[in-house]
């Protein structure tokens, strides 16, 4: 499991290991508490096993073990709120990859 927090500090992400998916969740300024966003997960294939977030909070990637495949979502920086990018995925080498890491673009 892999839990990625936003550079605002107002979303973590969650890789769901054994459901293919990410579950997203706002985080109470106040609180700390944690809520699920809507929807509660969304579809990560081949077995998510690392996410980050990108250092300007637009974008977060999620490494497969076992698919091959690198996810990769858009980050709505109003709601927090993931969606996949169109590619959804990017092949990575068969085996997979157990992490994954992300540099901000100069």
């Amino acid at each position: 499991m892999s839990i990625a927090v936003s550079p605002d500090g107002k979303s973590a992400y969650v890789n769901d290991y054994n459901a293919n998916a990410i579950s997203p969740y706002s985080i109470s300024p106040a609180t700390g508490k944690l809520t699920p966003m809507s929807p509660k997960t969304v579809a990560a294939p081949g077995r998510p096993n690392s996410i980050k977030v990108a250092p300007d909070g637009n974008n977060a990637y999620v490494t497969s073990e076992n698919k091959g495949v690198l996810s990769q979502f858009a980050i709505s920086l109003t709601t927090g709120k993931i969606t996949p990018l169109s590619p959804a995925t990017v092949t990575i080498p068969p085996s997979g990859s157990l992490g994954v890491a992300v540099t901000s673009a100069k």
